[in-house]
Parts: C-alpha cells; structure tokens; sequence
C-alpha cells in the first residue's frame, strides 16, 4: 500500500485513489475494504496532496505559457519559476520517502503525514491564488496584488 501511496502523491491513480471528476483532487477509491473513518480521512489529505501536485505540475508546464497569446509576461515567468521550486522540493522529499521504504526504514502512514505536513498547509494556498488568478485573468501588477492578499 505504500508504493500506491507514494504514487497517489505524484498525482497518479490506481486501485486505491482515483480522480474526483469535481475537483483537481484524488480520493480514495470506494472499492478499497472498510477503513475506519479516520483512515479515510487522512488517505483522502494525501489524495487531495497528490491531485494538486499534478494540477500545478500541469500548470507549471502548459499553463503559464499558454494562458496568453504572446510571450507570457516576466510575472508569470516569476510565478512558474516559483511553482516549480515548491514542486521540486516536494517531489524530493518523496523520492526521500520512497528510499527510505526501499532501505527497510519503518515509516507509518502518521510519519509520512508528519514529513508532508507543510505542504499540506501551502498546496491549498497555491491552489486558491492560482484559481483567482484564472478567474480575473491577472496581468502585470495585479498579480503581485492577488498574490499579496493570499
């Protein structure tokens, strides 16, 4: 189950998180047997973590260059190049992860939790400033405002 959970939070489904089709999010499949209340719940943070990371990644990629016809502007310049830091350091602590499970290291899903925790505070700020910033479609200064108020 772990192998799957670390994939989920890279943003790929399989036979345990699936894509909610209402939201940028992963949730945890109906078909996995009975989890207590709680076990769903924090499977179902680390699929909203794991859904977001693949929406930014996508956005980081496709997004900010095709969100205005012409070069975009040295703003969302800006904003990739920060996005794509926070996503480097977040693919870096689950590569971190993922060799500790492949050494025998025993990580609990608490623990993981624990080590993801922040990101977990920061992914869904992104995901608000992001949201606002497509639906105004923000240029020049007005993005440093939109970015100031979140």
């Amino acid at each position: 189950m772990l192998h799957e959970l670390l994939l989920a939070l890279q943003g790929y489904t399989g036979s345990i998180f699936v894509k909610d089709v209402d939201s940028n999010y992963l949730q945890v499949s109906n078909s996995v047997l009975p989890l207590h209340p709680s076990e769903r719940e924090l499977l179902s943070r680390f699929g909203k973590l794991g859904g977001l990371y693949r929406y930014f990644s996508q956005y980081a990629r496709r997004g900010c260059e095709e969100r205005l016809p012409q070069q975009p502007s040295i703003y969302i310049r800006a904003l990739c190049f920060g996005l794509e830091q926070v996503l480097r350091g977040y693919s870096q602590e689950i590569v971190e992860l993922e060799q500790d499970i492949l050494n025998g290291t025993e990580n609990s899903v608490t623990e993981i939790e624990a080590r993801l925790h922040h990101y977990q505070l920061l992914f869904p700020a992104i995901e608000g400033f992001l949201n606002d910033l497509n639906i105004s479609k923000a240029r020049g200064c007005y993005i440093l405002e939109l970015l100031h108020r979140h």
